[in-house]
C-alpha cells in the first residue's frame, strides 16, 4: 500500500535525503519550474548532491529563476548515481517526466511523491498531497516552516512566489485562499520580490505572442453550445508562424476563458499520435476533471488534462465536443 505521510515526516525525509533527482510532469508550467527549483536550491544549501531535470527548454519567462544542476532534454549524464526520486506536482506516474533512456532504473528508486492535485495516484513509496494547497510550490514553502534546518533566501521566496502566484493566476483563480495570500505576505518578509514577479508573470509578454493569441481570437477561436464552450486548434503550423514553442504559450487558455458567457474553454494541440487537450472551467458546477478521467487524463476542477487517440483533428473535436455537450447538459 502506498505510504501517505505527514508534513513533519516529509520534512523530516526530506532532511535525510542526498543524491537527490527531482522530476515534475511533461510541459511543466510555472507551478511545476518554482516548486522543482525551489526545492533544489533548498538542498543546495545544505550541500546536498541534488540535480532536477526537465523535458524541454524552459520558456524564456522562467529563464532568471533557474540555477545549476538543472538537467534539460537530452542533457543528461550516461552515469546514473542517484539513490532517491522526488516528483513534484505530478498527479500520476504516467506524467513525470523522467528521460526515456533511464526511465526503468529511475522508476526503481524511493519515490517521493509530493502534489496539490486531488485526483494524485500515490504512485511513490511515500505520498504527501495537500488538495487544500493552491500549488505544489506553496507545499514546498510549507516544509521549510517546520523545521529550522531548511536555509530560506530571498531567491528562493521569490522563486516559491513565483510557483504560487502562476497556479493561483496572480491570485484570481478559486484556489486563492487566506492562507496563501499570508503564506506569500511572509515570503516578502523573508525577501521575496513579489512586485518584480508579477510584472515578468501578468505584465509582459513577447510580441510574438500578443500577435499569436490576436491570430487566434479572430481566425481560429470555435464557439459551441450557446457561446459557453470556447475552444481551438493549437497547430504546430500556427506555431512555426511565429516563432513559438508549446511551452510559450502557458496561461493561453485564459485569454478565451475569460470571454462573457464562457462556462469552458479548451485548447487542443497535437502530440505523437494524437491530441493533447487542456481544458477550463469558470463554474464548479461544471468540473472539467469529470471530461478528464473519462479521457484517462487529470488534474483539479476547474483545470485539467487529458489525450485523445485519434489521428485528426476533426475526430479529435467531435469527441471533445461529445464529452463537453454532456458536462454542460446541453
Amino acid at each position: 500500500m502506498p505510504d501517505k505521510i505527514s508534513i513533519n515526516k516529509l520534512s523530516d525525509l526530506l532532511l535525510g535525503l542526498d543524491d537527490i533527482l527531482i522530476f515534475t510532469h511533461e510541459r511543466p508550467d510555472g507551478d511545476a519550474i518554482g516548486s522543482v527549483v525551489s526545492l533544489l536550491k533548498l538542498f543546495t544549501k545544505l550541500n546536498k548532491t541534488a540535480n532536477a531535470y526537465f523535458p524541454e527548454p524552459i520558456p524564456k519567462q522562467y529563464s532568471q529563476y533557474l540555477c545549476n544542476n538543472i538537467f534539460i532534454g537530452n542533457n543528461f549524464p550516461s552515469s546514473f548515481n542517484f539513490s532517491y526520486c522526488i516528483g513534484l506536482d505530478c498527479s500520476n506516474i504516467e506524467r513525470l517526466a523522467v528521460i526515456k533512456e533511464k526511465k526503468e532504473e529511475i522508476l526503481s528508486l524511493p519515490i517521493i511523491n509530493i502534489d496539490h492535485h486531488y485526483d494524485n495516484g500515490l504512485f511513490g513509496t511515500y505520498n504527501y498531497i495537500d488538495p487544500s494547497a493552491s500549488s505544489t510550490s506553496e507545499i514546498i514553502f510549507d516544509i521549510t516552516s517546520i523545521s529550522k534546518q531548511w536555509i530560506m533566501s530571498s531567491d528562493i521566496a521569490t522563486t516559491i512566489i513565483m510557483g504560487i502566484l502562476m497556479d493561483t493566476g496572480g491570485f484570481r483563480f478559486d484556489n486563492t485562499s487566506p492562507n496563501v495570500l499570508k503564506k506569500t505576505a511572509s515570503l516578502m518578509k523573508l525577501g521575496g520580490n513579489y512586485i518584480d514577479t508579477v510584472k515578468a508573470m501578468y505584465f509582459k509578454k513577447p510580441y510574438n505572442l500578443y500577435k499569436f493569441e490576436a491570430d487566434i481570437a479572430i481566425k481560429h477561436l470555435k464557439m459551441k453550445f450557446n457561446n459557453r464552450f470556447a475552444y481551438f486548434y493549437m497547430s504546430n503550423k500556427a506555431l512555426e508562424q511565429y516563432n513559438l514553442s508549446k511551452s510559450d504559450t502557458e496561461g493561453l487558455i485564459d485569454s478565451i476563458r475569460i470571454i462573457n458567457g464562457v462556462d469552458v474553454a479548451a485548447i487542443l494541440t497535437q502530440k505523437d499520435n494524437g491530441f493533447k487537450i487542456s481544458l477550463r472551467s469558470n463554474n464548479v458546477e461544471f468540473p472539467v476533471s469529470d471530461i478528464a478521467h473519462k479521457l484517462h487524463g487529470g488534474g483539479h476542477k476547474l483545470a485539467a488534462g487529458c489525450f485523445i487517440n485519434e489521428n485528426s483533428i476533426e475526430k479529435a473535436e467531435q469527441v471533445l465536443l461529445e464529452h463537453v455537450k454532456n458536462l454542460l447538459h446541453a
